[in-house]
């Protein structure tokens, strides 16, 4: 059996798979010991029995307790795991209309003049003092390593071995793409209402050219039934 589970994994799926394979190993053993533990019970309790009864238990006990520690660590671990898919790239991509990436040199001063957040996707930088970044930038990529996903403990012991300046890679959200979509959206629905409009100015002048056309036939009509009983008099 392994006596102790490693913390060191490339990632959390990696993680994740060594656990479950652990667990099923520890639940497998226990239900072994168990039924080894019911036949020395039904043997007759000698002295040796006794011990190995004994041992049996204990030993029992103490899986009991690691299949709840990793059943816990598997449960934090999934959790990470459904976090980090909400803020991945590809989620914060979708939310977001359009995306700048911007590659910036920061040296350690520069780092210290910016305050992080570490939510979300990326570092969120929620205050700075540069000339180049702002406010709601993302850094994801520092001296080309992944930071997407990355805590505040993490993020402050990959720090210690990053040589500097810092090539950092920034993610920054472009408002004005949301914005220029607006207004040709209503530009488009401006010109659909116009257009509607010239139709049914359209469709009323042809109404209207209809009716002064069955009004001119009518009048015409009224003049040579005039005309006619106008004869029929001379007739007469």
């Amino acid at each position: 059996d392994k006596n102790a589970v490693s913390n060191k994994f490339s990632n959390t799926d990696t993680e994740i798979k060594y656990l479950k394979n652990y667990l099923s190993e520890k639940i497998t053993s226990i239900n072994h010991m168990k039924e080894d533990l019911h036949r020395k019970d039904l043997d007759s309790r000698t002295f040796h029995n006794a011990i190995d009864i004994s041992e049996l238990e204990s030993k029992i006990e103490k899986y009991h307790t690691d299949i709840l520690n990793i059943t816990q660590k598997l449960r934090q671990l999934m959790a990470r795991k459904e976090n980090q898919s909400l803020n991945s790239l590809n989620a914060f991509m979708t939310k977001h209309n359009k995306v700048n990436l911007i590659s910036e040199e920061i040296t350690k001063d520069g780092l210290k003049q910016i305050e992080l957040k570490y939510s979300g996707c990326g570092l969120e930088i929620s205050a700075t003092a540069s000339d180049t970044l702002s406010v709601g930038d993302r850094i994801i990529e520092v001296n080309g390593e992944n930071v997407v996903n990355i805590d505040r403990n993490t993020w402050h012991e990959q720090r210690k071995r990053l040589t500097q300046p810092y090539q950092v890679v920034v993610m920054r959200v472009d408002s004005t793409g949301g914005q220029e979509g607006r207004i040709s959206d209503n530009n488009a629905l401006q010109d659909n209402i116009s257009l509607i409009q010239t139709r049914l100015e359209i469709k009323l002048k042809e109404g209207q050219n209809v009716t002064n056309a069955l009004k001119s036939v009518k009048q015409e009509r009224d003049n040579l039934l005039t005309e006619n009983m106008r004869l029929n008099h001379r007739i007469l």
